[in-house]
């Protein structure tokens, strides 16, 4: 959450298409397939040492909000996310898409 937006396939789903998937629909299954694997790179396409620094920055400013008294709600992103796709995941769907010449 620190490096780049996440939340479950099927939130996603939901966000880029307003509806819960339906299990029998072919076109609700390939959209599924692409979000779980647009996830994945999310998940996977960072460097380990580029998170290991974005955590301990992450600390290091709770720390000093914490010292001086700043009260910052510095884990806002666990929460549910509003409906729609304001970080450019439906374009890395499209994109995936594309990317495998299908």
């Amino acid at each position: 959450m620190l490096c780049s937006p996440f939340q479950c396939d099927r939130c996603w789903f939901i966000n880029l298409t307003n509806r819960e998937p339906r299990d029998q629909s072919a076109s609700d299954l390939r959209l599924s397939a692409y979000i779980h694997r647009v996830n994945l790179d999310i998940l996977w396409s960072r460097e380990s040492s580029t998170v290991e620094k974005t955590m301990n920055l992450f600390n290091r400013a709770r720390e000093f909000a914490n010292t001086m008294g700043i009260q910052v709600n510095m884990d806002s992103t666990i929460s549910a996310w509003p409906l729609g796709d304001g970080v450019g995941f439906s374009e890395a769907v499209v994109m995936l898409h594309y990317s495998l010449d299908l």
